[in-house]
């Protein structure tokens, strides 16, 4: 019964690691770059790209991808507008799949957009969060106070409370003191 299940066991062991190696081996990671151009998927000679601007301007996609067909080292290249993939079939030993990503990148003037620096997501909803709030604020008290200068006015208000109670000299007085009058400074700016 021992030797039976050890023989079962070895065979598949043998089949798995042949399969293995039949399977095709996946080309180096290429760069991906959030809403501006994602790899999907990346074979050697073949390369699935999800580039969101070209369902917006399917035409520019189109004459791309013309233009990378006439370089001779593209074999197929089909596009979904509806979805924004691009899916590209190439010779890899002509050129790299890395190369071929920029390529896409600069013909879909989207090189420009990768330059830029990105504002991270969390930074974008808590800008957005202060911005209703201020809103809220504004609106509460009929346009008297923002954000701003409640943020200040409170901070004045420990300020002074803390310093009647403990006296002026602690650090902790000062500092909201700084803080009140830095925030009533830049009131007027908003982002």
């Amino acid at each position: 019964m021992n030797t039976a299940a050890f023989l079962a066991v070895a065979a598949g062991s043998c089949l798995i690691s042949a399969s293995a190696s039949a399977r095709p081996r996946m080309s180096p990671a290429l760069p991906s770059f959030r809403g501006i151009c994602e790899v999907r998927s990346s074979l050697p000679g073949r390369m699935r790209l999800y580039i969101p601007s070209s369902m917006e301007n399917p035409s520019a996609s189109a004459a791309a991808a013309a233009r990378l067909h006439e370089t001779g080292v593209i074999k197929k290249i089909r596009l979904n507008p509806y979805l924004g993939t691009f899916l590209v079939e190439y010779d890899p030993n002509q050129v790299e799949a890395a190369v071929l990503e920029g390529a896409i990148l600069k013909l879909l003037g989207l090189d420009e957009q990768i330059q830029k620096k990105q504002t991270p997501l969390l930074q974008e909803h808590l800008h957005t969060l202060t911005l209703a709030v201020d809103r809220a604020v504004m609106d509460t008290t009929g346009g008297w106070i923002d954000l701003g200068t409640a943020a200040s006015g409170t901070l004045l208000y420990l300020a002074l409370r803390q310093g009647a109670r403990m006296g002026f000299v602690l650090p902790g007085a000062a500092t909201l003191l700084w803080w009140a009058s830095n925030i009533a400074r830049r009131g007027g700016e908003k982002a």
